[in-house]
């Protein structure tokens, strides 16, 4: 019995370290959202270009679509740039973004996903491990080994490690059937050449690098598709003591460099007006930002709209949406910040 025992046991260890193996080693090119990657590249060009004191939004999609950094630039006379990118990054690795391209007399916008105030975002998501492997991976295997064999083996699916497989495989033979996704992983300076040429503008809505702006917002993001329900307006209260002490950390860095860092909220989907039990949560919340040595621009309040304006999720606003949201922030901005 125990030896056979010690088989059984021998036999799941290799299994398992077969599928990590595969997962960190093998380059497949798997099914993730690969257009990240080239809006990063994108983005960093655009922050990395100006030379005078600009204004950054960095956020995960909820930016990307509800800010409109052209307009927010023509008010208040500064470069900006439109930074948002997706709220399936790790807080860490999407507010890294910043460091390489904010100078002295920036100003840093984060009008974050409500979920980056939870403790859960600070865990790995199969997300995290799918896009990390497939168009993230010189950021992902610069992880300690330790921390990604733990990533793969509390995330990722049994099913990923053939996924893996099976993708090395057309890569290698059939290479035309993953050709979007090898496209993506084009070195920076073809995604830059393509996005700058203007050649290859989507002509309707698409999550794509060429379906931004002059100054990072994505465009095209008309009518009213989402259906679900929106982020409750109580979220976030008191933010989750491990993030708040990350945060505090990071605006501290921030406030080294010369750069000023203000908290934004994002919008939430309220139908009818809730009733006031979030008002508790939120000075909770604005408490901590104070603690974290941030200031809150605008109010909860003024970020509840109605359904009409969602384009395609619950943070995501169309169109009309967007200009509303972006007049709301440069108003607020402008008393934040003392423009006149």
């Amino acid at each position: 019995m125990n030896r056979y025992l010690i088989k059984f046991v021998a036999a799941t260890v290799a299994i398992v370290a077969l599928h990590i193996a595969l997962i960190l080693y093998l380059p497949g090119p798997i099914t993730a959202e690969y257009w990240v990657r080239g809006d990063v590249i994108v983005k960093h060009d655009l922050a990395a270009r100006i030379t005078e004191p600009k204004i950054v939004f960095l956020s995960g999609s909820s930016s990307l679509f509800n800010v409109d950094a052209a307009r927010v630039s023509k008010a208040l006379h500064r470069p900006v740039v439109n930074y948002g990118l997706h709220a399936g990054m790790r807080l860490n690795r999407l507010l890294s973004e910043a460091p390489p391209v904010m100078k002295r007399g920036d100003i840093l916008v984060l009008p974050l996903e409500q979920l980056y105030y939870q403790c859960a975002g600070n865990s790995w998501t199969e997300w995290h491990v799918r896009n990390g492997r497939a168009w993230d991976q010189e950021r992902f295997n610069a992880l300690p080994l330790t921390q990604r064999v733990k990533a793969v083996f509390d995330a990722s699916p049994p099913t990923m490690s053939a996924e893996v497989l099976a993708a090395w495989l057309q890569r290698t033979f059939t290479p035309s059937r993953v050709s979007e996704r090898l496209a993506a992983l084009a070195p920076a300076d073809v995604i830059l050449a393509n996005y700058h040429s203007g050649e290859y503008r989507t002509a309707g809505f698409s999550h794509s690098p060429n379906n931004l702006d002059a100054y990072g917002s994505i465009t095209n993001a008309v009518g009213a598709r989402f259906r679900g329900t929106g982020v409750a307006p109580s979220e976030p209260g008191a933010v989750c003591p491990t993030t708040k002490v990350y945060l505090t950390a990071y605006v501290n860095d921030m406030k080294v460099r010369g750069v000023i860092v203000i908290i934004a909220y994002a919008p939430y989907l309220t139908n009818k007006a809730p009733d006031d039990t979030w008002k508790a949560e939120d000075a909770l919340f604005r408490r901590d930002v104070a603690d974290i040595g941030a200031t809150v621009t605008g109010t909860r309040q003024d970020m509840f709209y109605p359904r009409d304006l969602f384009f395609n999720t619950n943070l995501h606003l169309n169109t009309d949406g967007r200009a509303r949201y972006t007049t709301s922030l440069i108003d607020d901005l402008k008393r934040t910040i003392g423009y006149q």
